[in-house]
């Protein structure tokens, strides 16, 4: 592998990282507000005179578990696909046009000089285009591909940048 794949390899897993990140902190700011709403329910029901026992029932049953699943789910649904350094690609290649399809094109081809190229692939040019891909790359902030948003701010995600 080439100074450049591995420069492409890095800065893709930091952008992995960082949408990872932002996942666990829109996840955390959306059960605080399911907590804070059920606990504001809770206390209204219980200064409307409903007896302690049905109320402890109902954080338990459902309050609890529905913090969990506001957390649990987007988790479950992004982590892995965030995690993939082809979506990192095509998320860079989508914010930086002057990329023309190198970055995907660096990161498909196997590894220059580590076996023979594909047929009617120049590894020259691979390496070429590797080399612009990485130097674009690199051009390109972080939260350019993945911003923080209200809710990553929110949760104090801001500091990811």
């Amino acid at each position: 592998m080439n100074e450049s794949t591995t420069d492409i390899r890095r800065s893709l897993e930091a952008l992995a990282r960082r949408e990872r990140a932002l996942l666990l902190a829109r996840a955390v700011a959306w059960a605080g507000v399911v907590a804070a709403l059920g606990l504001v329910g809770l206390g209204l029901a219980l200064s409307l005179g409903v007896p302690r026992d049905p109320v402890r029932a109902l954080a338990a049953g459902l309050l609890l578990p529905g913090v969990l699943a506001v957390l649990a789910a987007p988790l479950l649904r992004g982590w892995r696909r965030a995690g993939r350094p082809i979506r990192q690609a095509r998320r860079v290649e989508a914010a930086a046009p002057a990329l023309r399809g190198r970055l995907l094109a660096a990161l498909e081809a196997p590894a220059v000089g580590a076996k023979p190229a594909p047929r009617g692939v120049s590894e020259v040019l691979l390496e070429r285009a590797s080399r612009r891909a990485a130097e674009v790359l690199a051009e390109v902030p972080p939260a350019r591909i993945h911003p923080a948003g209200p809710a990553g701010r929110a949760a104090g995600a801001g500091g990811v940048d």
